[in-house]
């Protein structure tokens, strides 16, 4: 029967001779002071002798949603009173010559892009007005229709939406021109637009 050596023998028993350090119990926090501890200075109010109505709970059903803008009654009748209604429906920009309305309604360029507002609110209608001609000059479209109808549906019976139309396209630095569709296009309730060509970067 063979024995360890005794350095072995030792080292087998190191870890047990081995006395660990307990470890410091850490200090309990103070307890935290009453509400009434805490309020022991405060003072009730004396009376005012006012009389305080009673407030109305507010009703356990939730208000239904609105999906759009509020506008107030009468709004679509002087909405279009900030817009400029041209007597004349054609528009050419300073330093553009007017021939460039016969090439439009000759379909001189084709046409990329067609927009119909028709369902729209004004303010609907000219943001979304605001980013077909965005996208279309980003995409480099020369020619492009937007359908504004003739007003007859408006709840002023005058049109809303014509008078925007045109007053945006004519404040838009990226048209050029316009002027009523023909007759196959939408006639007078369209309008063909003349689009600024976009230049590379660099």
């Amino acid at each position: 029967m063979s024995r360890k050596p005794l350095k072995a023998q030792l080292k087998a028993l190191k870890p047990a001779l081995v006395i660990s350090r307990p470890v410091p119990a850490l200090p309990l926090p103070p307890p935290s002071p009453s509400f009434s501890w805490l309020m022991r200075d405060v003072q009730p109010l004396a009376p005012d002798n006012r009389v305080h109505p009673a407030r109305v709970p507010p009703s356990p059903h939730p208000q239904p949603r609105q999906t759009g803008m509020v506008r107030p009654p009468g709004a679509d009748h002087f909405a279009s009173w900030f817009d400029e209604d041209r007597a004349q429906a054609d528009f050419t920009r300073d330093g553009v010559p007017r021939d460039v309305l016969k090439k439009i309604r000759a379909r001189h360029w084709p046409l990329a892009g067609r927009l119909d507002l028709h369902g729209l609110d004004r303010d609907a209608a000219e943001a979304r007005l605001l980013l077909f001609l965005h996208r279309s000059v980003h995409d480099g479209a020369r020619l492009v229709a937007v359908i504004h109808g003739q007003g007859f549906g408006s709840v002023a019976g005058q049109p809303v939406l014509r008078p925007m139309v045109r007053a945006t396209l004519g404040r838009h630095p990226d048209v050029l021109a316009y002027c009523p569709a023909p007759p196959e296009g939408g006639g007078d309730g369209a309008i063909f637009v003349l689009l600024r060509r976009q230049h590379p970067a660099g």
